[in-house]
């Protein structure tokens, strides 16, 4: 699996943000997108509508990354692994150099310590939550365990690229 680009914006709006997604993606082959499964259901304030309807209403067909209950953590943490030894035979992961936040994010991962009473300095044995949107975003898609590439089957339409998304498709 490469990671090769990375989006990281604050203080927009979703139409802003799927606007910038689509322009920076033009182009490319893009069989799934996902969105966080907490934020996707919350509401807008004013239109009432979730995340999850403002991004497809704004071309992004995304649906809801599919994560156990540690949200893509330890699978993200079989891909990383595998990287770093060669003898593993799960799938590796890789990370062109110039993904300057993910690079800022993933040095700054820690696991989080209790603070107090009898387990001060002990470890929660999960994360700190801080800073960490493209660390979530990629344990999201290891979680999904994608596959490689469609084998033949030419280009699809913005359709059936729709209508793959919504239900199965991880390649």
């Amino acid at each position: 699996m490469y990671f090769y680009r990375e989006y990281y914006e604050a203080n927009q709006i979703i139409s802003e943000h799927a606007r910038n997604l689509l322009v920076r993606t033009a182009g490319d082959k893009i069989d799934l997108w996902l969105i966080d499964p907490k934020f996707a259901t919350q509401r807008n304030a004013e239109t009432h509508r979730t995340n999850l309807t403002l991004y497809r209403d704004a071309g992004i067909p995304a649906r809801l990354a599919e994560v156990g209950e540690d949200y893509g953590l330890n699978a993200s943490r079989e891909y990383l692994f595998a990287t770093t030894n060669k003898t593993a035979t799960h799938p590796r992961a890789y990370f062109f150099n110039d993904l300057h936040s993910f690079q800022s994010e993933i040095t700054h991962y820690v696991w989080d310590v209790f603070g107090r009473g009898d387990s001060k300095g002990l470890s929660k044995d999960k994360p700190r939550k801080r800073n960490d949107h493209l660390m979530n975003a990629m344990q999201y898609i290891c979680a999904m365990r994608p596959r490689g590439g469609r084998s033949g089957g030419g280009d699809l339409s913005e359709a059936q690229k729709y209508a793959d998304s919504l239900v199965n498709s991880y390649t």
